[in-house]
């Protein structure tokens, strides 16, 4: 074989030790969340858990859970360390507005947003204050309900990962 071929088969497979080890992460992840349930642990506990664990497996520089309410507010239940000083666990955020959350409601899909250009509301002036420069929010759905949304941000430069979504 020549050298190229050497060296794509090189470039091969370090992708699939690395897409290997990716999913050993997700999987050790899992576990530990599960052995918490199994404890019986308490909701704040494993919101907590599923937060830090987002945050290593994601690698974004925050991770929040947000509970959504019938009065149509939303409840910061846990987060993972931030580069910023984050709201206390238990602040509510209306959903008003045109921004990232509202887009998730309204399609009970992800969301995400690099550009904050446009965005209104309590969460776009959220984001601004905190310096978050892009974010991606995933629904949680529970029993067929929206339940409410993992957030995963940033305030660096460069976007979170276009993967970041799946």
């Amino acid at each position: 074989p020549d050298f190229t071929e050497r060296v794509a088969t090189a470039v091969a497979n370090a992708q699939a030790r690395e897409e290997v080890t990716g999913l050993a992460e997700e999987q050790a992840a899992l576990r530990r969340v599960a052995e918490l349930v199994a404890r019986e642990s308490s909701p704040a506990e494993i919101f907590q858990a599923v937060a830090e664990e987002a945050g290593r497996v994601l690698e974004p520089q925050a991770i929040g859970l947000l509970r959504f309410e019938s009065d149509g507010a939303a409840v910061l239940v846990a987060q993972s360390r931030t580069p910023w000083d984050p709201p206390p666990l238990g602040s509510r955020f209306m959903l008003d507005g045109e921004n990232v959350l509202a887009e998730l409601v309204r399609t009970r899909r992800a969301a995400r947003v690099d550009d904050w250009t446009g965005a209104t509301g309590v969460i776009a002036t959220m984001a601004s204050t905190l310096g978050v420069s892009s974010l991606v929010a995933i629904p949680i759905v529970v029993d067929g309900r929206l339940w409410g949304t993992m957030l995963s941000a940033t305030n660096q430069p460069e976007p979170l990962p276009s993967d970041t979504e799946s």
